[in-house]
């Protein structure tokens, strides 16, 4: 009986680390928003995930239209989504001459357009 009774309190002890840390965890996003009240994580609040050892906040559904962050803690994962989600939101830097593409080459790829090079933009003039 002693065995069963030493299972079931180490289970619960188990399950209680694991309500703990999600409370924690939780915590921790509501003072990353409250800190940084106008990003976009806290505007669009991704969800927030645990994977191994690494954090993961997601925005989408789908691959193509998902903007993620990851990072070591909720607050890495968090503001590391504020940047892929303003980098998302930026067109590319202007092309330099050097870096001059094929004539119909995606440039840029936002969530409901693209822009492609052309015969007079292929090397960066707009």
């Amino acid at each position: 009986m002693d065995k069963i009774n030493a299972s079931i309190i180490l289970l619960v002890a188990m399950k209680a680390r694991k309500l703990i840390n999600r409370l924690a965890a939780m915590q921790r996003v509501e003072l990353y928003f409250m800190s940084h009240p106008g990003s976009p994580s806290a505007v669009r609040q991704p969800q927030l995930s645990l994977r191994g050892k690494t954090w993961r906040a997601i925005l989408g559904s789908n691959v193509r239209d998902r903007i993620a962050g990851f990072g070591s803690t909720v607050e890495e994962a968090l503001s590391n989504f504020d940047t892929q989600y303003l980098r998302a939101l930026r067109p590319p830097e202007e092309f330099e001459e050097s870096k001059c593409v094929q004539p119909g080459t995606a440039l840029w790829r936002g969530r409901d357009s693209a822009i492609s090079a052309t015969e007079s933009n292929s090397c960066g003039i707009f």
